[in-house]
C-alpha cells in the first residue's frame, strides 16, 4: 500500500545520489575515475558529487589520422575524433558518407534503435558488409524505447487505481514538474517537435514512485532492455558496442533512481556487450548530468550544449570531466540553424567573429574551445557538411564571451 504521507517517502537529491552510487558499488563498479586527458580538470556542482581519483585510463586509438585531432572520452580511454558522426539521417544507401568520414580520420559513429525505424543501425551493418573493419571506429547505439516502456508500465498500473488515488498522483506529478523548472520559459531549448511530450508521463512515474506505487518487476525491465539490445545487434551485425546509451534522451534526474536500469546496464557491461555505459539528455541537461555522475555507473554523457546554455552547463561539465566522464556535445548548431533567433546569431557572431566560417561552423568551433568536452556530434547530411565540420578539428580561437 502507498504511504499516505507523500513527503515522507520522497528521496532527497542527496539520498538519491547515495542510493544510486550504492548500486554501482554493489555491482563492483568503480564509483569514479579521473581520466588521462590533462585538458580536463575542475571544481564542483551544486551537489558536490565528488569522486575519488583513480589511475588514468590507457589511451585506445582507432583510425588515427595526422589531419584529425583527438580527445580522450573520459575514463573509457577511447581517443575519439573531435568531430563525431551523428546517425539520425543515415540509411544503408548513404554509407558512402560514413566511409568518407573514416578516410578523414573520424572514428566514432553514433546510432540509436529509433533512428529511421532501425535503418540507421542497418547502415552500420551495410558498412561492415562492405568490408570496413569493425576496429576502425568506436560504435555506439542507444536503447531508445526503454524510457517509453517504463512510462507504459506505470500508466497501466495508474489505470487500475481509484479516482482519488489518481488525483493524488496527478497533483503530485504536476507539482514535481513545476519544481523541476522544465516548464519555465527558456529553461531549456526545444530542439525538436514533441521534445516536451514525455514530461507528463515521466513525472507521473516519479510521483507514483514517491507515493509507493510500483509497476512491473526488476526482471521485466531488465528483460526489455536486453530485448531491445539483441534486436539492435542483429541490425548492426555486431556482438558488442563500444558505448551503449540508456536512457536515450532522459527526461528527469529521477530516472537514474532505477535499480533495474543501473543493474541491467552494469550487467551488460560485465557481459562484454557494452564496453562503456552512457546516457543522453536534451532536457534539464545539467541536473541529469549531475545525477548520472552520482551513480558511479556511467562513463559517457551526450547532452545538448550550445551558445544558449553553455554558461549554465560549463561548471557541471567540468565536474563530470573531473569525475572521469566523457562528455559529447550535441545540438550544438541547431539553435542558430533552426529557430535561429536574432539574438542567438548576434551572440555567436560576437563570440566567433571569423568571417571565413559559416554560422554552423562558428557554433561547433565555439563548443570545441571547451577543454572539458570530448567531442561535438553532427548529423552530416552531405559531403559539403562533412568537409565543413571536419575542417574544424584542431582549430583554436579566442572566444569573445558576451
Amino acid at each position: 500500500m502507498p504511504n499516505p504521507d507523500a513527503t515522507s517517502t520522497r528521496t532527497t537529491r542527496r539520498n538519491f545520489l547515495k542510493s544510486t552510487t550504492a548500486v554501482g558499488a554493489a555491482l563492483g563498479l568503480p564509483t569514479a575515475a579521473a581520466h588521462a586527458d590533462t585538458t580536463k580538470t575542475s571544481p564542483a556542482n551544486e551537489e558536490q558529487v565528488k569522486a575519488p581519483a583513480a589511475p588514468a585510463a590507457e589511451p585506445e586509438w582507432r583510425n588515427r589520422n595526422p589531419d584529425m585531432t583527438y580527445r580522450m572520452l573520459g575514463r573509457t580511454g577511447f581517443m575519439v575524433s573531435e568531430v563525431v558522426y551523428g546517425g539520425y539521417l543515415m540509411k544503408p544507401n548513404t554509407i558512402d558518407l560514413y566511409e568518407a568520414a573514416l578516410d578523414r580520420g573520424l572514428n566514432y559513429l553514433d546510432q540509436a534503435t529509433a533512428y529511421g525505424g532501425g535503418d540507421g543501425e542497418k547502415a552500420i551493418g551495410a558498412l561492415l558488409k562492405r568490408g570496413i573493419q569493425r576496429d576502425r571506429f568506436f560504435l555506439t547505439t542507444k536503447l531508445s524505447h526503454y524510457n517509453g516502456y517504463v512510462r507504459r508500465m506505470y500508466t497501466e498500473k495508474y489505470k487500475t487505481l481509484a479516482d482519488g488515488k489518481q488525483t493524488e498522483i496527478d497533483e503530485l506529478a504536476a507539482r514535481l514538474l513545476e519544481e523541476s523548472g522544465n516548464t519555465r520559459p527558456g529553461y531549456h531549448v526545444n530542439y525538436f517537435k514533441g521534445q516536451e511530450g514525455p514530461f507528463d508521463g515521466t513525472y507521473r512515474v516519479n510521483a507514483m514512485k514517491q507515493l509507493g506505487y510500483n509497476a512491473g518487476s526488476k526482471k521485466q525491465f531488465k528483460d526489455k532492455m536486453y530485448e531491445i539490445l539483441e534486436a539492435s545487434m542483429k541490425r548492426t551485425t555486431v556482438d558488442h558496442y563500444d558505448v551503449l546509451f540508456c536512457p536515450h534522451s532522459v527526461e528527469s534526474p529521477e530516472a537514474f533512481d532505477d535499480e533495474a536500469l543501473l543493474e541491467g546496464m552494469a550487467e551488460l557491461k560485465k557481459s562484454g556487450k557494452a564496453r562503456s555505459l552512457a546516457f543522453s539528455a536534451h532536457n534539464d541537461a545539467g541536473a541529469n548530468l549531475t545525477a548520472a555522475v552520482g551513480t558511479g555507473v556511467y562513463d559517457v554523457a551526450m547532452i545538448g550544449y550550445n551558445i544558449v546554455n553553455h554558461l549554465a552547463l560549463d561548471p557541471v561539465i567540468e565536474q563530470a570531466a573531473e569525475a572521469g566522464m566523457g562528455v559529447v556535445a550535441m545540438k550544438v548548431a541547431r539553435p542558430v540553424i533552426v529557430d535561429a533567433l536574432e539574438w542567438r546569431i548576434a551572440k555567436l557572431n560576437a563570440m566567433v567573429p571569423d568571417e571565413d566560417l559559416s554560422i554552423a561552423q562558428k557554433a561547433y568551433l565555439a563548443a570545441l574551445q571547451n577543454p572539458n568536452l570530448s567531442a561535438v556530434i553532427s548529423d552530416m547530411a552531405d559531403e559539403n557538411m562533412l568537409n565543413e565540420n571536419l575542417a574544424l578539428a584542431g582549430r583554436k580561437t579566442e572566444l569573445n564571451l558576451v
